[in-house]
């Protein structure tokens, strides 16, 4: 399927361009083995089937910035991305390995985005995304400005 687009230019007045079609993604769904009302996507997507109707679960957002959901009955507290990552990547290969988001973004709950690594893998892609969970750099404050460690340490980066 493609779509004609035109496009204009202060030389051109209206020139036809062929634009591809952008595929939409396929979404795949699993179900957890210890709790089988829930399903997960390679998407970073959850939902429960309970008394016969579909529910997406958005989940509570962390101070760190990482989903967490709670699956019945026990109350279970479960960050998003581990479970994703337990169900699209296999089971964690060591006790001390740990789930990584690749892009830096722990909102970003993609099975693409996800991988196991070490603590130290993790602290320092933390420090490449900037230091924070959004990839951006905090603000040069008076507090930090006085603080002549901190604010060494900000401008260095």
């Amino acid at each position: 399927m493609k779509t004609l687009v035109l496009q204009t230019s202060l030389f051109d007045t209206a020139a036809p361009v062929e634009e591809a079609a952008v595929e939409p993604e396929v979404e795949t769904w699993k179900f957890h083995p210890e709790f089988p009302s829930y399903e997960f996507s390679d998407l970073g997507r959850a939902r429960s089937h309970k008394n016969g109707r579909e529910r997406f679960i958005r989940g509570g957002k962390m101070p760190s910035g990482h989903r967490s959901i709670e699956l019945q009955p026990d109350r279970y507290q479960v960050y998003l991305s581990n479970v994703i990552a337990q169900l699209f990547l296999g089971p964690r290969p060591s006790v001390d390995q740990v789930v990584r988001h690749l892009i830096g973004d722990p909102e970003d709950n993609r099975a693409v985005d996800l991988a196991y690594g070490t603590r130290k893998q993790n602290s320092i892609e933390r420090h490449q995304h900037a230091g924070t969970y959004t990839g951006k750099r905090p603000e040069l404050t008076r507090a930090r400005l006085a603080n002549p460690k901190l604010a060494s340490r900000h401008l260095s980066h």
